[in-house]
């Protein structure tokens, strides 16, 4: 049969698709880590300078 072909076909597709979405989510939950973590360094580095040019 010629759908036997198609079958195989779209489950590898549906596979790799999941895989895809998995690894989309992975790299969105680093990339909104990182943001965290690249806000928190330039607070720190805000309030650092801050510090420097008034002293209090």
């Amino acid at each position: 049969m010629a759908t036997d072909p198609m079958v195989a076909e779209l489950t590898e597709l549906r596979t790799k698709l999941e895989i895809a979405e998995r690894r989309n989510k992975e790299l969105d939950e680093q990339l909104a880590e990182r943001d965290e973590q690249i806000a928190g360094l330039l607070a720190d580095a805000d309030s650092d300078f801050d510090e420097r040019v008034v002293p209090r």
